[in-house]
Order: C-alpha cells, then sequence, then structure tokens
C-alpha cells in the first residue's frame, strides 16, 4: 500500500492533489484521487523535488602555465625483483576449529603481505591431508570443495613461475561436520 501511495504521488500530474481512500466491497483498501462516497482524505507529503541542470561544458584547452616540473615526471614501473612477502599465514580455518559445512565446502583465507605478485609469476599451492593439490590460485580466497567429514590438516605454500617455494604458512588442523553419506 505504501509503495502505490509513493507512486501515486511520484507519478501524479498535480502535486498537490488530494488522495482519498476507501474499503471496497471485497474489504480492500483502495487509494484514488477521485472523492468517491465513504471515502476519507488523506494528507500527502510532498516528495522532495530534485532538478538536474546540465553540466557545463568542460573546457578542454591545455593550461597556460610553463611550469613543466609535473608534467616531465614519469611513473616508475618496479619490474625489478619481487619483494620479500613479510606476513603469510593462514586466517581462516583457524587452527583446531570445527564448523558445519554440509556441502564439504572449506573456505580458506590467507592473510599476505604484501599483496601476492602475479605479475612476477607468484601463485598459491594448497597441500591438503599431507598431499600437494594440482590447482594453483592467484587469490588469497580459496575454496575446497566436497571435502568429506572429519579431522583435516592444510598449509599453503607461495611459488613462483617456476614452482619453486617462496614461503610457506604453518600447518593448520581443522574439523568439517557434515551429514553423513549414510542419511542422504
Amino acid at each position: 500500500m505504501r509503495l502505490f501511495l509513493l507512486i501515486s504521488c511520484l507519478f501524479s500530474a498535480h502535486v498537490s492533489a488530494a488522495v482519498y481512500q476507501y474499503q471496497d466491497e471485497n474489504g480492500k483498501i483502495v487509494f484514488t484521487d477521485e472523492k468517491v462516497p465513504g471515502s476519507v482524505e488523506r494528507k500527502v507529503q510532498t516528495p522532495a523535488i530534485f532538478k538536474f541542470h546540465k553540466k557545463e561544458e568542460q573546457v578542454t584547452k591545455k593550461p597556460e602555465s610553463t611550469d613543466n616540473s609535473f608534467t616531465d615526471l614519469k611513473v616508475k614501473e618496479d619490474k625489478g625483483k619481487a619483494k620479500p612477502y613479510k606476513k603469510f599465514r593462514i586466517k581462516k580455518p583457524l587452527d583446531d576449529e570445527s564448523y558445519r559445512d554440509n556441502l564439504g565446502n572449506v573456505h580458506l583465507q590467507l592473510d599476505i603481505s604484501p599483496l601476492l605478485q602475479n605479475k612476477h609469476g607468484h601463485k598459491i599451492k594448497v597441500e591438503f591431508d599431507g598431499t600437494m593439490l594440482k590447482e594453483q590460485w592467484s587469490t588469497s580466497t580459496i575454496t575446497l570443495s566436497n571435502i568429506s567429514r572429519g579431522t583435516h590438516t592444510v598449509r599453503a605454500f607461495i611459488v613462483d613461475a617456476k614452482g619453486k617455494r617462496i614461503r610457506s604458512t604453518k600447518t593448520k588442523t581443522f574439523h568439517l561436520q557434515r551429514f553423513s553419506k549414510f542419511f542422504q
């Protein structure tokens, strides 16, 4: 009803027109701009009206200043060596954490500082229950799917383009609870 009232106020041709409310033969409340026998006039708060003006044409001519000190500066791209990682740890799951996910999804969140340097070919590799997974990730959030219920270990590595390990996290143990396959 409020939506109807709002729409009727916004699209009415005359903002100060009266709005009438009555109950029809089926018991439904009806709003209209015409006075009907048995209707009650309702006060409607006038909505705020916003006027949009055309933006002035933007000046595209160059400034007349002869000071070139800022235009001569060039942004230096860091194409050299990768920066060393100061922090690399698993934020989630917490160590010895128990949580439930009936689909068996494990959301691994990594804390990496500085951010993973993809331009240098750095990727994330994950060791799950002592086995290195084949996939490589370029983000700090990784989802492992269809993990069986029980106790698991996880560890992450930053590797370079050749697969050489640069940095690793501590091994985290977590407990996944989900419905047994026998109850499906």
